[in-house]
């Protein structure tokens, strides 16, 4: 069973998702006030003829942002969740600052909760909802660069980038 999960979904597969998701927010201009949409997609049998839109812009920076993964306490989360959201904006503010501005930022999985063996109650309760208090003060940091922040579009599932 776990070879099966690894065969299905890597660390790559995650932080290549994000890149997709992240340039996707770059080329249609959404905004997290656009609602959720259709983001549905295909791709022909050929995987050439399909619908094409020029990038917003000829040159597109990416930084990538490793930090430390410092879980939360599953039984009462909420300071642990403040002061990774801190350390969050912070490195957005630094990541912006060093090398000129970055149109698009990607985390590692769970840069606000951080990760542990929690059990199912101790995973619900410190969920974070998309939209909410969380998303929305990375989203006011990510206008003040001109960024666009993509959230997944199901918040129920699980997903290795910001």
């Amino acid at each position: 069973m776990a070879d099966e999960m690894n065969s299905r979904l890597s660390r790559r597969g995650l932080l290549a998702g994000g890149a997709v998701l992240g340039t996707a927010g770059l080329t249609s201009g959404a905004t997290m006030q656009d609602g959720p949409g259709d983001d549905s997609f295909s791709v022909p049998g050929n995987g050439k003829d399909y619908a094409r839109v020029p990038l917003k812009k000829d040159v597109v920076s990416v930084s990538a942002i490793q930090s430390r993964v410092r879980a939360v306490d599953g039984g009462s989360p909420r300071r642990g969740i403040r002061e990774n959201l801190n350390h969050t904006v912070e490195l957005i503010d630094k990541a912006q600052f060093y090398g000129g501005k970055k149109d698009l930022l990607c985390f590692h999985e769970f840069p606000i909760t951080g990760w542990s063996t929690w059990d199912r109650d101790e995973v619900l309760r410190l969920a974070l909802e998309i939209p909410g208090p969380e998303t929305e003060v990375i989203s006011k940091k990510a206008r003040e660069y001109g960024c666009v922040p993509r959230p997944p579009s199901d918040p129920r599932r699980t997903y290795g980038a910001l």
